[in-house]
């Protein structure tokens, strides 16, 4: 899938160990009309200095108009298949979990692993 132009004004705040963003994007191209939020948030837990614990979550909505160009079934994009029509709703598009590992081997190189 390529990326359309997008207007996507961005919000971030860090607030001790957290981290928190906030992203809002919408198409400005005329492909699909829709617009996606996206909200994550992070806290880093020190274990000692030389390693840490990363902890994330995030949410993300689309209105029915991105929704429906993704997710949708119709006549224009069907081909061949036998799929019935389908126009699929705004609402939860993600939800996301993850956890990082960050361990530092000195101060220019480090190893970084994570599950999400």
């Amino acid at each position: 899938m390529t990326r359309q132009p997008s207007l996507e004004p961005l919000s971030d705040s860090r607030a001790g160990p957290g981290l928190q963003v906030l992203t809002y994007a919408t198409d400005v191209s005329d492909e699909h009309d829709g617009s996606v939020a996206d909200l994550a948030g992070s806290y880093q837990l020190p274990i000692n200095d030389q390693f840490s614990l990363i902890f994330g979550a995030s949410v993300s909505y689309a209105d029915s108009d991105y929704m429906d160009t993704y997710f949708g079934v119709n006549a224009n994009n069907r081909g061949t298949s036998t799929l019935s029509s389908y126009s699929a709703d705004g609402g939860l598009k993600d939800v996301g979990l993850s956890l990082t590992a960050k361990y530092h081997l000195n101060k220019s190189w480090g190893l970084q692993g994570g599950l999400t």
